[in-house]
C-alpha cells in the first residue's frame, strides 16, 4: 500500500491546506491510479519550512520546485513503492523514469573513478568483517578526492549501503566507554565536548573497535576552520571572512575553556593519556571531524543523535545526489540504510546530499564550494533612510 503520511509533521496543517487547494489527496487508491498526482502530493509532503515560507501562489506542484524538494519527493515515492513490490507496475515505471531524468543535463554528472589505493586494506577488510553491506567500493577522483563508486548498475530503490547499529559512533558511545565515567565527572562538559575529547583519545587506541576507521581518516582535514591567515585576509570585507573568523574564534575559546580539563585528565591518567593527544591541532581535527562527517540519525525510540558512520562517511555531497533518505535507523534490522532514488551506473560515483547548504557553509565546514549552487545565498545589508 502506498501511504504518504504527514501526521507527525509540525508543518502538517499547512501542507494539508496546500493539498486541498491543489485538489490533491493522500488516499491510497487515488495515489495508485495517477502517478503524476502521486508525485505532486509527494512534493507537498516533502516541503521544508523554508520552502513553505518562499512558496508562491502560482506554485501548483506540476513541476519540480527545486532540486532538494524533487529529490525528497522522488525518494519518498520510491520508498513507498518498494514496500509493495510488483503491485503498482505502471506507476513504478513512470516514477523510475522521473528518477532517471532527475539529473539529466546537470553539471553534477557522475565521474568515473579508479580504485582508491589511499585506503588501507585493513580498513576494507574491517568493513567486510563488520557486516557492512554495500554495493559501492572506494574510489579516488580528480584532486585526490575520495568517494564511493558503484560496483554494479544500481536502479532506483536499490540499497547502496547498510551499516549495522553497532558501528555507529555517538556521544553515547563516548559516555559508555572506559573514558566515559572520567569525562562525566566534569559536569560542565556537554555531550558534544565529551564526544570530541573521547575522539581525541580513541583514535590513538590500537585496540579500539574503530581502529581501522580512525586510521583510514586523513591526517589533516581542510575547511574554513583551518584556512591560512593569508587566505582569510583575502576575504576581508565579505560575509565569508566574518563567518570564518567568528567560527575559528569560537572554537579557540572552547579549546581554552577545555584546556584545564584536558590537563587534569593527563595528570590523572599519565599511563594511559599523552599530552600531545590534546594539542590545539588535535582538538581542531576532532572538531572538524564531527562537523564534516557526522550525520543526524533518528532512532526507533524517536530520539535523534549525531553519528559518525564508518564507510558511509566516504560518500561525497552533490546538489543532484543519488541518496537523500538515510536518516532513520531501521527498527527491525537495526541498520542505517542508504537507498538510491535515481540510477547509478557501474564505475561511477554515488553522491549523498548533506542538505541544502550554501557555498559559504560548504566552505566553512567541508572545505568545498559548488559551481552554480542552487542553494547559494548572498547577504545584503540595506540602509533605510528617514522619511
Amino acid at each position: 500500500m502506498i501511504s504518504l503520511r504527514i501526521m507527525s509533521d509540525p508543518l502538517a496543517k499547512r501542507k494539508r491546506a496546500l493539498l486541498r487547494l491543489n485538489q490533491l489527496t493522500l488516499d491510497h487508491e487515488s495515489l495508485c491510479a495517477d502517478p503524476d498526482q502521486l508525485l505532486r502530493a509527494a512534493r507537498v509532503v516533502s516541503l521544508s519550512k523554508d520552502e513553505l515560507y518562499f512558496l508562491q501562489p502560482k506554485d501548483d506542484f506540476l513541476r519540480p520546485l527545486n532540486p532538494r524538494n524533487e529529490a525528497a519527493a522522488l525518494s519518498l515515492v520510491i520508498d513507498q513503492l518498494n514496500k509493495a513490490p510488483g503491485q503498482h507496475a505502471n506507476c513504478e515505471r513512470w516514477i523510475k523514469q522521473r528518477c532517471a531524468d532527475y539529473a539529466a543535463g546537470s553539471r553534477a554528472a557522475d565521474t568515473a573513478a579508479a580504485d582508491d589505493a589511499s585506503l588501507p586494506d585493513k580498513f576494507c577488510r574491517w568493513v567486510q568483517r563488520s557486516d557492512v553491506q554495500t554495493q559501492l567500493q572506494p574510489g579516488i577522483f580528480s584532486g585526490s578526492i575520495r568517494g564511493l563508486v558503484a560496483c554494479n548498475d544500481l536502479d532506483p530503490g536499490s540499497m547502496a549501503i547498510r551499516v549495522p547499529e553497532i558501528l555507529l559512533i555517538t556521544e553515547d558511545t563516548a559516555k559508555e566507554s572506559d573514558l566515559g565515567p572520567a569525562l562525566m565527572q566534569f559536569t560542565q562538559l556537554g555531550g558534544d565536548s565529551i564526544a570530541v575529547i573521547w575522539t581525541m583519545v580513541e583514535r590513538h587506541d590500537p585496540d579500539s573497535q574503530w581502529a581501522a576507521f580512525w586510521q583510514s581518516l586523513p591526517e589533516t582535514l581542510h575547511s574554513g576552520l583551518t584556512m591560512s591567515d593569508t587566505l582569510l585576509q583575502a576575504l576581508q570585507g565579505t560575509s565569508a571572512h566574518t563567518e570564518c573568523h567568528s567560527a575559528r574564534q569560537h572554537i579557540q575559546e572552547q579549546y581554552q575553556g577545555l584546556k584545564p580539563i584536558l590537563d587534569a585528565l593527563v595528570t590523572a591518567y599519565p599511563a594511559h593519556l599523552e599530552a600531545a593527544w590534546f594539542s590545539w591541532d588535535a582538538y581542531l581535527w576532532a572538531v572538524q571531524l564531527w562537523y564534516a562527517y557526522a550525520m543526524k540519525v533518528k532512532w526507533p525510540d524517536g530520539s535523534c543523535k549525531e553519528c559518525l558512520v564508518p564507510y558511509a562517511s566516504l560518500l561525497n555531497h552533490s546538489v543532484r545526489p543519488h541518496i537523500v533518505q538515510y536518516g532513520q535507523l531501521d527498527a527491525t534490522t537495526r541498520q542505517l540504510c542508504f537507498p538510491v532514488f535515481r540510477p547509478v551506473s557501474k564505475g561511477h560515483q554515488c553522491f549523498l546530499s548533506y542538505g541544502p547548504l550554501s557555498n559559504l557553509k560548504l566552505m566553512l565546514f567541508y572545505g568545498m564550494a559548488i559551481p552554480d549552487n542552487p542553494y547559494d545565498v548572498v547577504q545584503l545589508e540595506l540602509e533605510v533612510g528617514y522619511i
